[in-house]
């Protein structure tokens, strides 16, 4: 059987959005958002550092604690950026270790 479906989170021009499977656009109220089964902890994470570290950071911070407190969550995360010329999509690993 093929896999199909997902979400993805999508930011243009200072605005952020969610597309979900059936591509409904849906725009958050809140200046960031998450999705998916860790998007409790990656929120939590997100609201946490807001205004503390630069975007890169704060979503890489999200992206790691997913991983860490949702068994279904892990890396390579991949982390598209339109804004940097050359290097615009770049998979990331995690730089905490998985507990057990």
């Amino acid at each position: 059987k093929e896999k199909s479906g997902g979400s993805i989170i999508v930011g243009i021009n200072g605005e952020i959005f969610t597309i979900d499977d059936h591509f409904q656009i849906l725009a958050p109220i809140n200046p960031f958002t998450s999705i998916g089964s860790g998007s409790s902890t990656a929120f939590g994470a997100l609201g946490a550092t807001k205004g503390l570290l630069v975007p890169d950071e704060r979503i890489l911070i999200a992206l790691e604690l997913a991983q860490e407190y949702s068994a279904s969550v892990s890396d390579p995360f991949l982390i598209m950026n339109s804004k940097e010329a050359e290097e615009s999509v770049r998979y990331v690993r995690s730089r905490r270790k998985r507990k057990r």
